[in-house]
């Protein structure tokens, strides 16, 4: 796998501890970076490096180290955890049994040659592919001619004892801890600070919202090569006193308890996993369309969301939401319990298995061996 922080490193943290527990399966990751490594060896789990860097100069490293992975842990189950992994995997001889494709769109690889018919070729799926949301499924299906069988809508699930709500006493702490009084709005950020994720939305949304005669603040959980521009778009527009920059926060969970609504306004979500956080820790949801909000978003009922690119309709929901902090409330108990019945991490390993079955066939992967190739 391709392995930063958040996102799809979690996703396979999710998926060894989960199998580990269920049948006592062992798992071993295979992973591109230093920051990947670290979550994964702290959290016990055997892990190699493999340099998976989306460029042909080092394919012929990255397949040699992978054959050698492969050859001393003798997984039952391949998985890989985007399309460079998986070419490197088939490679060595050894195609993926399941592909997962954590994205809305395709990463280009590292050649100009990633277009058109050639991009068929340069993507090996597993026997199976697992998607977020039925648009990327479409996708699959049209422009690499999967069958709709092969290719199975499979979202993220998280775990809702890690992620629940706080007493108030908890929820009180945290605030003071950050300089937030009792009686102020709290609109809450979590991601990396990159612009794909337009994080200067939210301190639109702080704007239109104080402007409004509202006591609100922004809280900024996160890093990346916005944050010094994102400063500075706080400085210029006032609102230094408004906006808390905690920086990344391995487990967010108590921000998330202790926000009012988590703000998502990406331009593009493979499937937006930290709204399914939120959402069991009783905090609503205001997001764009992008993967996953479909499955997720209620209208009025687990929060709200706006087209990709409608930044004044963003600006105006939360303002609207932050003017009702009664019904934010409710809508808190009822995001968890949509999150319960459908995004748990037990209903998405109980899935994942019987897609491991599929791809093997009569072989079931019960206290076997499973490598993740990210």
């Amino acid at each position: 796998m391709n392995a930063g922080r958040g996102g799809v490193t979690n996703v396979v943290s999710q998926i060894a501890y989960g199998l580990h527990r269920r049948d006592g399966t062992t798992t071993a990751v295979a992973c591109d970076t230093t920051s990947g490594s670290n979550v994964f060896e702290s959290k016990g789990l055997q892990t190699f490096h493999v340099p998976f860097n989306r460029t042909f100069r080092t394919l012929p490293k990255s397949v040699y180290s992978l054959r050698n992975i492969i050859r001393c842990f003798q997984p039952d189950i391949i998985h890989s955890h985007s399309r460079w992994p998986s070419l490197v995997a088939t490679m060595t001889g050894h195609r993926p049994h399941v592909s997962s494709l954590h994205a809305a769109t395709l990463t280009r690889h590292g050649s100009r040659f990633d277009t058109g018919i050639f991009r068929k070729y340069l993507s090996p799926w597993g026997s199976v592919v697992t998607v977020l949301d039925e648009s990327t499924r479409q996708l699959l299906i049209r422009d690499f001619g999967l069958s709709s069988s092969r290719v199975q809508l499979l979202p993220n699930g998280v775990d809702p004892n890690v992620f629940a709500a706080i007493d108030p006493l908890a929820r009180r702490a945290w605030r003071a801890m950050h300089g937030i009084g009792d009686g102020q709005l709290v609109t809450l950020f979590v991601g990396a600070l990159v612009q794909l994720k337009r994080p200067q939305w939210c301190v639109d949304a702080l704007a239109h919202s104080t402007r409004a005669g509202l006591d609100c603040v922004l809280v900024i959980v996160g890093d990346g090569p916005e944050a010094s521009n994102l400063r500075q778009l706080t400085r210029d527009m006032g609102l230094t006193n408004r906006v808390r920059h905690v920086g990344w926060l391995e487990q967010p969970n108590a921000a998330l308890a202790a926000a009012d609504v988590l703000l998502l306004p990406s331009e593009s979500e493979g499937f937006g996993l930290v709204c399914v956080e939120a959402m069991l820790a009783e905090t609503p949801v205001i997001r764009t369309r992008s993967g996953g909000a479909v499955s997720q978003i209620v209208e009025g009922v687990t929060g709200w969301s706006c087209a990709i690119d409608d930044h004044a309709g963003f600006c105006e929901l939360v303002t609207k939401a932050l003017h009702s902090p009664s019904q934010l409330c409710a809508m808190g108990q009822c995001a968890r319990t949509h999150a319960l019945e459908h995004f748990t991490e037990d209903k998405f390993v109980s899935k994942l298995c019987e897609l491991y079955n599929s791809a093997l066939g009569s072989r079931s992967p019960s206290a076997s061996s499973a490598a993740a190739a990210k």
